[in-house]
């Protein structure tokens, strides 16, 4: 798990079994956290509980400060765009959408009026779609995935 401030800690796209964990300290059984709450709970420090856990796909977040847990459950939506990119974002001249996990099938750029003024169909993990046709200003862009998931994104024309 990972940790910006020393308290909170996170683990993103975490694929569990029917089980039970612990959290622990630096890979050590000598400093350790159980609990016996799921999906969220208090945990107890050198606890001789386990956590139980139900398979799934989660977001797992531990909080040393107030010793406590959660984990999220992600969708096939929240899987299908974990490592979406959109980049440079405010620009001038090209946006790069880039979803290395899952192909983009679609890309509809719509204006403050609801408008389709761009539409492309790239079926590429990456797509570069060009801003210059349009006039500054803030959009939205509707990304379709082959699988059937989709999310929108705001996105500004300089």
């Amino acid at each position: 798990m990972s940790s910006s401030d020393g308290d909170t800690y996170s683990l993103n796209a975490q694929v569990l079994t029917d089980g039970e964990l612990k959290f622990r300290q630096n890979l050590s059984w000598d400093t350790n956290w159980g609990g016996t709450g799921f999906p969220s709970g208090n945990a107890v420090f050198n606890s001789s509980d386990n956590i139980p856990v139900t398979a799934g796909t989660y977001d797992i977040s531990f909080f040393r400060d107030n010793l406590t847990y959660t984990f999220t459950t992600l969708s096939v939506e929240d899987l299908a765009f974990n490592q979406f990119k959109l980049y440079p974002n405010p620009t001038k001249d090209v946006w790069v959408f880039n979803n290395p996990g899952t192909s983009i099938k679609t890309i509809q750029i719509f204006d403050a009026f609801g408008k389709t003024v761009l539409e492309l169909k790239p079926n590429s993990t990456q797509a570069e779609v060009s801003a210059q046709v349009l006039s500054q200003g803030l959009y939205l862009a509707k990304v379709s995935l082959v699988d059937g998931s989709e999310t929108t994104v705001k996105i500004i024309k300089q």
